[in-house]
């Protein structure tokens, strides 16, 4: 038990001990304070009050420039330059390259962030890549990098040597070194610039080291919905574009029209005839169809989500379905609630369109007999489809900017074979997390080799090249070092390096082959790599046609050629085949008619590809292509234009070029052109991608050559 008088003396220890507590408290804060004050006079020590509206102007610049190019980044799927990214396209065929043109005869090239990279042609065991670029980190590509960059290459684009500012009499001079530092958060992206200015004024002096801006775009999150939209399409599970472009199929072929082949309907019985359906036409019917679905599809909590309650069951059941609900446990909803998401296919990218049974024409196949003039039997109603075509995904936040709006827009291709979607290896992407610790590879505390000289120079003419992109490369890590600039006698950088074994450096070049050179780094040794640049190479077009021509009742391929008239368009395309960790190349050229035009290239093997179209019409010869009634079918009129031929050298099949072949000036490209005045049955357009087995029958005949 405790006595009162020592409950008394613990009471006057704890009064105490209070008061106390309050008086180092006070003086606590008032330290504190002083701290405080003091700091705040150093601050406009710093930056006295009449030097503030300086670092407000470079401040807004920082948020100019790098909304501009956050901006670009949005519009063009991550990139700010997509081409020298490694993003190619090949216009008119969308989804033979990693991306594809928003609009003809247009710069905007929207990477696919998900896409088979194998042949259009491959149903089985097909690979599956993607351009998304990550969000973070010291990749060249990382969307961070690239505004870092872009923020320091184009600053002084607004500042423009602070002429306002020196005709005020201020003496202002700007450091070389830039620096630039980009947070990423949940809600804003934070850019602090360190750029070293010193201002002068009458006696004043004052230098100010950094500058910072704040873009209130929610970036990252944004950015996390995309890659869940990617990765719920890449799933084996979903694959929801092609179970919808099942549903346009379905759709399309119902009713009396049956504009589209059916991929399975009840069997008739045939007592006349059959339906039958032309590919170009199904093709056109089919785009047109995506046109007006795709858009229908609909992401579950977006900003622009609606279920549809026309009172019509029908009508909400097949809208309803059109739903897309990603797995809340990795897609909040609130988060998903913040932005808009639209899905988008235009009717100018072509699809890859192949239905079985049929070539060029379409038909059932009967269990019957069949003679010219009747047929008895039972139509089956089963086609196969190999469908593929690029899908746009735009996410859009309004409330960005101020309320100005951000988008960002990317493709995911959609692939469909035999009627079903192709298995692959879904591309999950990882999302970083805000308590990880990124060590920056590439920063200068990490740079411990000795100085390092990269030599660039023409292999051909042995003379330095300049202005070469120079990357080092150690496993998953990218360190870009800049581009070679010319010096007395070479052209060359000079750097440190991080420490590596088993790097390379990549250099890249517009109008050079892409160079590889391995290269291991050692503490503080130093180094001395030479790289030599392969040029590419440009060739005049000079195209041969060979006719596939019908003579007495059999199809022959002349050995003679002749020239393109002016109602033929060929496109051709070649595409290097490359090794692991390459980059794509893929060049093409349009040759119309009798007029010519040149291709670049380097040596390499390569598939080529090329498709010869006929314009028919008014003033063409011939004007239309009359194909006569016979059996099932009525008399025809085309009067379109439509595919006359090409060549076809795949991977079984390719065309190798060498630097042997630099001492010739012309290609003579030979192609298969089917002779329109020999057509004149319906079963004789099968011959218009006859080219595909004559590329191989009769490839000596076919194959490019030099003089």
């Amino acid at each position: 038990m405790i006595s009162k008088q020592k409950r008394g003396q613990i009471t006057i220890f704890v009064i105490l001990g209070i008061v106390l507590l309050i008086v180092a408290g006070g003086f606590l804060y008032m330290r504190s304070q002083a701290i405080d004050d003091q700091g705040q006079q150093e601050v406009d020590e710093l930056t006295p009050q009449e030097f503030g509206h300086v670092k407000k102007f470079v401040d807004t610049c920082v948020y100019e420039i790098a909304k501009e190019g956050l901006m670009i980044i949005g519009e063009k799927g991550g990139y700010v330059n997509p081409l020298q990214s490694g993003v190619m396209a090949v216009p008119g065929f969308p989804t033979k390259g990693n991306g594809f043109e928003f609009a003809p005869q247009t710069n905007l090239l929207i990477p696919y962030w998900y896409y088979m990279s194998s042949a259009d042609s491959c149903v089985t065991n097909c690979d599956f890549e993607s351009k998304q670029p990550m969000l973070s980190g010291n990749s060249v590509n990382s969307i961070e990098s690239q505004l870092r960059r872009y923020v320091a290459n184009n600053i002084n684009n607004c500042l423009k040597d602070f002429e306002d500012f020196k005709e005020q009499g201020l003496d202002i001079e700007r450091s070389e070194k830039v620096d630039v530092i980009i947070i990423i958060g949940d809600e804003s992206i934070v850019i602090t610039l360190d750029n070293s200015l010193t201002i002068k004024q009458d006696d004043q002096l004052v230098t100010i080291s950094k500058f910072t801006a704040e873009l209130d775009v929610k970036l990252k999150q944004m950015y996390e919905l995309a890659t869940q939209i990617v990765n719920y399409e890449s799933s084996n599970n979903t694959k929801f574009l092609e179970m919808f472009t099942r549903e346009v199929i379905a759709l399309g072929s119902m009713g009396s029209d049956k504009k589209i082949p059916p991929m399975r309907g009840l069997p008739q019985i045939n007592l006349k005839g059959s339906d039958y359906w032309l590919l170009p036409d199904v093709k056109s019917e089919l785009e047109n169809q995506l046109m007006m679905n795709i858009p229908t599809l609909q992401l579950l909590f977006s900003r622009n989500s609606a279920i549809f309650e026309t009172g019509d069951p029908y009508i909400d059941a097949t809208y309803n379905m059109r739903i897309i609900s990603l797995d809340p446990e990795v897609a909040d909803p609130l988060m998903i609630n913040q932005f808009k998401t639209n899905f988008v296919y235009l009717g100018w990218w072509p699809i890859y369109l192949k239905v079985k049974p049929g070539s060029q024409v379409i038909r059932p196949e009967v269990l019957g007999w069949r003679t010219s003039r009747f047929s008895l039997g039972i139509s089956l109603f089963d086609f196969a489809y190999d469908v593929s075509y690029p899908v746009m995904v735009v996410l859009e936040d309004e409330q960005a900017f101020k309320g100005e709006g951000f988008t960002l827009q990317f493709g995911l291709e959609t692939n469909l074979r035999n009627n079903h979607p192709i298995s692959s290896l879904p591309l999950q992407f990882e999302i970083e997390q805000e308590d990880e610790v990124m060590i920056d590879f590439c920063g200068l505390e990490q740079r411990n080799s000795g100085d390092i000289t990269i030599n660039t120079k023409d292999v051909l003419s042995e003379k330095p090249v300049k202005d070469v992109i120079l990357s080092y490369h150690c496993f998953e890590e990218t360190c870009l070092l800049g581009e070679s600039t010319t010096t007395t006698n070479d052209a060359s950088l000079t750097t440190k390096l991080p420490i590596c074994l088993g790097g390379y450096f990549f250099a890249s070049k517009e109008g050079y082959m892409p160079s590889y050179v391995s290269f291991s780094t050692n503490l503080d040794v130093e180094g001395n790599v030479d790289i030599e640049m392969i040029p590419e190479k440009s060739f005049k077009i000079s195209v041969k046609k060979h006719l596939l021509q019908k003579l007495q009742g059999e199809w022959n391929l002349m050995e003679s050629y002749s020239a393109l008239d002016d109602s033929e368009t060929l496109l051709i395309l070649f595409e290097k085949v490359i090794g692991e960790g390459e980059e794509e190349y893929i060049q093409y050229v349009s040759v119309e008619g009798l007029n010519s035009d040149n291709i670049s290239l380097v040596p390499g093997i390569y598939t080529v590809e090329a498709i010869l179209m006929r314009e028919l019409g008014p003033g063409k010869s011939p004007e239309n292509i009359i194909l006569a009634a016979e059996g099932d079918f009525p008399e025809t009129i085309i009067n379109e234009s439509f595919l006359e031929g090409g060549l076809h050298f795949d991977t079984d099949n390719t065309f190798e070029i060498t630097l042997d072949d630099y001492e010739y000036e012309k290609m003579n490209f030979h192609v298969v052109g089917l002779d329109p005045f020999s057509v004149s049955a319906m079963e004789d357009l099968a011959q218009m991608d006859a080219y595909e087995k004559y590329s191989v029958s009769k490839r000596e005949l076919l194959k490019p050559e030099f003089e």
